[in-house]
C-alpha cells in the first residue's frame, strides 16, 4: 500500500511504501521520485524483544536515518512515538501508523 503523502528528507521528496517484514511487523520503505528505494525508515525486532501492535511501526532515527522520525510525523505517516526503547546501543521508537 502506498500512502499519498510524501516525505521531504535531505532535499528529496520521498514516497512511503508501507509493507510487512517476515515476522509480521510493519515496514516503511521510502522511494525517490524515480521509484527507486532511497531508505528504509523502519526496523524489525523479534517479538520476544518488544511487543508491537498491528498498527505499530518501529522507526530507526539514527545514523543515515537521523531526522526521519519528525519528517514522517509532519507528513502524517505516523503518530508521535508512544514508546522508545534501547536496542544495541541505539534508541528505537514505536509509533502508530496514521
Amino acid at each position: 500500500m502506498i500512502k499519498t503523502q510524501t516525505v521531504n528528507f535531505n532535499g528529496e521528496e520521498l514516497t512511503p511504501v508501507i509493507g510487512q517484514y517476515a515476522n509480521g511487523q510493519t515496514s516503511i520503505q521510502l522511494n525517490d521520485s524515480d521509484g527507486m528505494a532511497y531508505m528504509t525508515a523502519s526496523v524489525a525486532i523479534e517479538h520476544e524483544m518488544v511487543q508491537v501492535g498491528p498498527d505499530d511501526v518501529i522507526i530507526k532515527n539514527y545514523s543515515e536515518n537521523e531526522g526521519i522520525l519528525p519528517e514522517l510525523f509532519y507528513a502524517g505517516i505516523i503518530e508521535e512515538p508512544h514508546r522508545a526503547f534501547s536496542y544495541n546501543f541505539v534508541t528505537l521508537y514505536v509509533c502508530k501508523l496514521r
